[in-house]
């Protein structure tokens, strides 16, 4: 049942920045952005967390994976709502770099429960059942945000993205330890 409960965490989390990464194309080309600035917006989901990705990992082993969860999980929700609340190209900018860091301390986080729930007979298991949550999240979070964008706007697709790691904060702040 636990592998469940952070498997479930880490589709949520997943969902939302794979639904704000392209959530932010269309909204950047919806607000008259060039291509340069779509990918140079698309670039950051991936820069800091390339040079951040090592000492994050460290900072995981280091102090276990409850608190750095957290942070992320509210870098999540922070990171999608900052487009609702000013919907302007260059928030854009500090939105990809927050969900982009967010999400790569979810991903090392889980990695690292994943890794050490159970023996090491379980380990390939885990990691695949890990693997078919990042398949479903990967496809329902386009899914949700195009649906999000359609019914409500651009603006709005974000807080409905937002929505979903803000499940998992309040999911894992209630559990004592993960």
């Amino acid at each position: 049942m636990s592998i469940l409960y952070f498997l479930g965490l880490n589709v949520l989390g997943h969902l939302a920045f794979v639904g704000s990464r392209m959530t932010t194309a269309l909204f950047a080309l919806y607000l008259g952005a060039s291509p340069f600035t779509v990918g140079v917006l698309m670039a950051l989901f991936a820069a800091l967390p390339m040079l951040l990705s090592v000492s994050s990992g460290r900072l995981i082993d280091r102090i276990g994976p409850r608190r750095p969860l957290l942070a992320a999980f509210a870098a999540l929700v922070c990171g999608a709502s900052l487009p609702f609340l000013f919907p302007y190209i260059g928030t854009l900018y500090f939105s990809s770099s927050l969900l982009g860091i967010g999400f790569m301390y979810v991903h090392i986080g889980m990695n690292s429960i994943i890794g050490a729930h159970g023996g090491p007979e379980r380990r390939a298991m885990n990691f695949a059942w890990l693997a078919i949550g990042f398949s479903l999240s990967g496809s329902a979070g386009p899914l949700v945000a195009g649906y999000a964008i359609e019914g409500l706007g651009h603006a709005a697709a974000f807080l409905v993205l937002a929505c979903f790691p803000a499940l998992a904060l309040v999911a894992l702040w209630q559990r004592k330890q993960p």
